[in-house]
């Protein structure tokens, strides 16, 4: 496996990972009232928000 097909693999891998801890926390906070401001690949908004079913 060369290297570009090696890094290849490892983004594909890397797309299928959340935060869970952070994810966890920051619904929690939102639950709670507090704005949540923050969104990324990591830590989707619809998930924190309770929008969508995972």
């Amino acid at each position: 496996m060369s290297g570009a097909e090696r890094q290849l693999r490892q983004d594909r891998i890397a797309l299928h990972f959340l935060a869970y801890d952070l994810l966890a926390l920051a619904s929690l906070a939102y639950e709670q009232g507090m704005a949540v401001q923050v969104e990324s690949d990591y830590l989707p908004l619809a998930i924190v928000q309770g929008k969508c079913a995972v």
